[in-house]
């Protein structure tokens, strides 16, 4: 097969080199992967700070959705314009290292596998775990959420504190596809008092909202009647149609992904009783999340013990937060939604 194949006796290049397709390989393996752009127009917003370039700031324009409109025919312009609708925010970058570390000569002569490049592997697959763990976690982080939305007794309702969200909700309010039209609907819609609307991600033409559920919510959605009915009636069986990818589910302009760090906001003691199992889900828009790096990571290797021993370390600089829009003097939370519902209790069941 053809191909092509670039090679350089320039020790800065191939250094170079290098640590692109590190980062290319660590991107490549995190869970938010489809979803990063430099333009914020999916979840991950990614700006970089030149390796040449001083300081540890990133500053970011945050995305609003438009709420303007033509002015009526031979109005004159001037003195009927717009003002802009802008916000920033900013993220500081800071040192994100790891390491691993290879056995003895004789350790790696017992092992069946080349220890020295399977150690430099789970360096790189670990800087990738790590980076899906803090972008996980400031999605999640309660110092910043404005906005949470449970069932409780079978009805939708919002608030502003995680605490009143777990206490409300009983046995039997599960997440359904009906309650998450809904809140997509309250998402990219709602202007109340001066709240900025969560912008959806275009995929293939359609707008989408991105919800990230633990295994419980997933079954409890793919076993929903609703779901099940779509999934029967739909017309189109292939690749094209949403209900039929990799996704946990697809309904009314959501996408739901499962996945095993969203497992870890599993609750045992929700409801006024506090007996409740419950779950926490993360609904995810444009610029849910600001990324910005120093640079490019790199994989560093020293020799210690008398060169019996690798130690091999990921070394990077970087900062990710979850951004506040400002409007009308009130910082409101833009790009992601947190619910709290009831789930089946299936992945935190014990094996004795």
């Amino acid at each position: 097969m053809p191909g092509i194949y670039i090679t350089s006796s320039d020790d800065q290049t191939v250094k170079m080199w290098e640590q692109q397709k590190l980062f290319r390989d660590v991107i490549q393996s995190t869970r938010l992967s489809k979803f990063i752009s430099k333009d914020g127009g999916s979840i991950v917003h990614e700006k970089v700070i030149g390796s040449n370039e001083r300081g540890d700031t990133v500053t970011y324009t945050l995305i609003y959705k438009g709420s303007s409109s033509f002015l009526p025919p031979r109005t004159l312009i001037r003195g009927n314009e717009n003002g802009m609708i802008t916000a920033t925010d900013k993220l500081i970058v800071d040192e994100a290292n790891l390491g691993y570390i290879t056995g003895t000569d004789i350790d790696k002569q017992r092992s069946p596998y080349d220890m020295d490049s399977e150690t430099r592997r789970i360096t790189v697959s670990a800087g990738a775990e790590a980076l899906d763990r803090k972008m996980f976690a400031e999605l999640v982080n309660t110092d910043n959420v404005t906005d949470y939305f449970y069932i409780a007794s079978g009805s939708l309702a919002a608030t502003a504190t995680r605490a009143t969200a777990k206490a409300a909700v009983t046995a039997t309010d599960k997440l359904t596809p009906e309650f998450a039209g809904a809140i997509r609907r309250w998402a990219i819609s709602n202007r109340v008092n001066g709240r900025v609307p969560v912008q959806p991600i275009m995929i293939d033409g359609y707008p989408m909202l991105i919800w990230w559920v633990s295994g419980d919510v997933a079954y409890d959605i793919r076993n929903n009647s609703t779901w099940a009915s779509a999934v029967k009636d739909a017309s189109d069986r292939g690749r094209k149609n949403p209900l039929f990818t990799t996704a946990a589910a697809y309904y009314d302009g959501n996408i739901f992904i499962e996945d095993e760090f969203v497992n870890e906001m599993n609750m045992t003691n929700a409801g006024a009783g506090g007996n409740v199992n419950a779950a926490e889900s993360i609904v995810t828009g444009a610029q849910a999340l600001l990324f910005g790096r120093k640079g490019m990571p790199r994989i560093s290797e020293e020799k210690i013990s008398h060169g019996q021993q690798t130690s091999y370390a990921y070394i990077s600089m970087i900062g990710v937060k979850k951004p506040e829009f400002t409007k009308t003097s009130t910082k409101k939370m833009f790009g992601s939604l947190n619910v709290i519902t009831a789930r089946s209790q299936i992945t935190d069941i014990s094996v004795s």
